[in-house]
């Protein structure tokens, strides 16, 4: 008798009618339970990391971070947490950005890291992170649970008022005071809709 079976693209064929074919039958199910292992393993590295609120929060107001990136932080730490950036364009008057683009959008901005020369006295300067920015298909929320997309209303009442609006730009800012005297400031940019566009974190001095 001859059976023949199939998982994903892999197909054998067993033959049943004598004790070579037994152990020819073991020997195929043997790579059979390894290909199902390396599949389960490759599975299991790919699943999101998940927290009581649903997937972990990457965006941090308190603390003033996105992707782990906080104001200060230099061009190597940003390569290593965000990797290449997929674009480097020069800022309007100094600096420059690096910009990562949407996997599923290559054309489209997803992250960008806006740096600003903190020493002029040297070359070549010392550049470190001033603003980040999230918009366009970015899915990553804060603990709070707000992201792009989450309703002007549902941010006031996850973080109250905000301390400065810009009514013209539909900007408005929220600033959270830390120990270091350093204010981190979230800014939401809405659209016509009233949902956030754009979440942006800066540092400023009191």
């Amino acid at each position: 008798m001859i059976l023949f079976f199939r998982i994903g693209n892999f197909k054998s064929c067993i033959c049943t009618n004598n004790g070579y074919s037994k152990f020819y039958f073991w020997v195929k199910m043997n790579k059979v339970i390894k290909v199902l292992i390396v599949i389960t393993a490759l599975t299991a590295g790919c699943e999101e990391i998940i927290t009581e609120g649903g997937i972990e929060p990457t965006i941090n107001f308190q603390e003033g971070t996105i992707e782990g990136i906080k104001t200060g932080d230099d061009t190597t730490t940003v390569l290593q947490k965000l990797g290449r950036p997929d674009w480097i364009r020069s800022g309007d008057v100094d600096g420059f950005y690096y910009e990562y683009a949407d996997r599923r959008q290559l054309t489209q901005e997803m992250i960008s890291v806006f740096f600003m020369n903190r020493d002029y006295n040297h070359f070549p300067g010392d550049y470190r992170v001033a603003v980040i920015n999230v918009l366009n298909n970015y899915d990553g929320k804060s603990k709070e649970g707000i992201r792009i997309g989450t309703l002007k209303y549902i941010v006031v009442k996850k973080l109250g008022n905000p301390d400065l609006v810009q009514p013209d730009y539909n900007y408005e800012h929220y600033y959270f005071i830390r120990s270091d005297s350093l204010i981190n400031v979230a800014s939401f940019l809405y659209d016509e809709n009233f949902k956030i566009k754009i979440i942006s974190i800066f540092t400023r001095n009191n």
